[in-house]
């Protein structure tokens, strides 16, 4: 239980047999308990939003124009049809359904090369497709090693790598001619950009046209921290942006005045921060949780020792700051 809060007292109440829990305080936490009041009625089934009693079923919780849609109606499978027709599989002929007659294509070792530290789900992710994953090492300033990544690809010959400018988690900028010498490489070249909005730089989105080997990737989840639906509302897009670069700004400002951690990036909404010599990152991040503020630490080794704070809104930073100069 955090400090300076009162105990919460919980009551459990049943909703037309839905259990939940309403948090009852004295302590003038009002709007969330409306949070939660809300998250209740949202939770109820279309029909009994009106108040009226009815009985709560699995179908209940589906909007009632779907229910009105007509169901797809797939084409039957080999194993379904082998036994409606009493015919072995390999004796039908499936004419009906555009499908590939030949089958999926064999499996290949594909390689890829990633560069740490760096956005995580790229090893991830290739390793849930069964590839490879080359790891080239970033230098100790986070550049990119680029004589061991022309040796990678000449020896390994894999098929793509991946680059991220600024790069998650550190800021850096991969300069023209660094990303010039990896074009000029036999390789597919996947260039994430989904920061760019944060460092005051041109997107290389036009090199494009220049370079048949080059893939640009943008996001809308970084910049409005929402769906590609947010596109219709740029203004506010703007706004949001603006505002998080000048509090990422103050941010640093007011990082000065503590004796850790220590920041490096100048570009990211994200902070990550080297902890001084003779601090815990880890126990820093537990520190901060015991106060209600959320950060994360790395335990990587290209990592080891720093931490990662994102960029909210000013009372947030406030709120931070408060803590740090607590230890």
């Amino acid at each position: 239980m955090p400090q300076g809060h009162p105990p919460v007292a919980m009551k459990a109440v049943s909703i037309s047999g839905v259990s939940h829990f309403v948090d009852r305080t004295s302590d003038g936490l009002g709007s969330f308990c409306g949070n939660r009041r809300r998250l209740l009625a949202s939770a109820m089934p279309a029909e009994q939003v009106d108040g009226a009693p009815c009985k709560v079923t699995g179908d209940s919780f589906i909007r009632l124009h779907l229910k009105k849609l007509s169901p797809y109606q797939p084409i039957l499978p080999f194993e379904v049809l082998s036994s409606r027709l009493r015919r072995k599989p390999e004796d039908i002929i499936k004419l009906d359904a555009n499908e590939n007659p030949y089958g999926p294509p064999p499996e290949a070792s594909d390689k890829i090369v990633d560069c740490p530290p760096t956005f995580t789900m790229y090893e991830f992710d290739a390793a849930v497709n069964g590839a490879l994953v080359i790891k080239v090492p970033r230098e100790p300033n986070f550049s990119l090693n680029i004589p061991h990544i022309i040796n990678v690809v000449e020896r390994e010959k894999p098929k793509c790598i991946f680059l991220t400018s600024p790069n998650n988690p550190d800021g850096s900028v991969i300069s023209d001619e660094d990303l010039l010498k990896v074009l000029d490489l036999p390789i597919l070249v996947i260039l994430d950009e989904a920061y760019i909005e944060f460092s005051g730089l041109k997107s290389r989105m036009d090199w494009v046209r220049k370079h048949d080997n080059l893939i640009v990737l943008r996001t809308f989840s970084k910049k409005s921290r929402l769906s590609w639906t947010s596109c219709w509302n740029p203004g506010y897009l703007e706004r949001v942006k603006n505002l998080l670069v000048q509090e990422r700004e103050r941010l640093y400002k007011l990082l000065e005045e503590v004796p850790y951690p220590e920041a490096i990036s100048k570009l990211l909404k994200l902070h990550p921060l080297e902890v001084t010599s003779g601090k815990d990152a880890k126990k820093l991040k537990e520190d901060l949780a015991q106060h209600g503020v959320m950060i994360r630490h790395y335990n990587n080794k290209e990592l080891s020792g720093y931490v990662r704070i994102s960029v909210g809104m000013p009372k947030h930073t406030d709120a931070l700051m408060k803590c740090l100069k607590l230890f």
